[in-house]
């Protein structure tokens, strides 16, 4: 069994934020928009999942923020994440 840690986690949608900062000339850093108690969640996580051959823990934090740097964009200054709402076509 594969149980993945928690995902990167922005204060509010990303996209917005960036472009907030953008628009009103605000140099940012990346910590300026995570959440900072996912850092602890996943800490708490790999602390507390024993350690067996048929399980293991994969910290998804670890993985896309090394040494607790995450990115706000990839490739072309496009956002990590996007909006999630239900007004695009076939949303609920």
């Amino acid at each position: 069994m594969v149980l993945l840690g928690p995902a990167v986690q922005f204060k509010a949608r990303l996209p917005s934020m960036l472009m907030r900062a953008h628009l009103r000339h605000v140099e940012t850093s990346p910590n300026d928009f995570l959440l900072p108690d996912i850092f602890i969640l996943d800490q708490n996580m790999k602390a507390a999942l024993p350690a067996h051959e048929k399980f293991a823990f994969i910290s998804v934090i670890d993985a896309v923020c090394p040494a607790r740097q995450c990115p706000v964009t990839i490739d072309g200054g496009i956002p990590l994440s996007w909006d999630h709402s239900a007004s695009h076509r076939g949303g609920v």
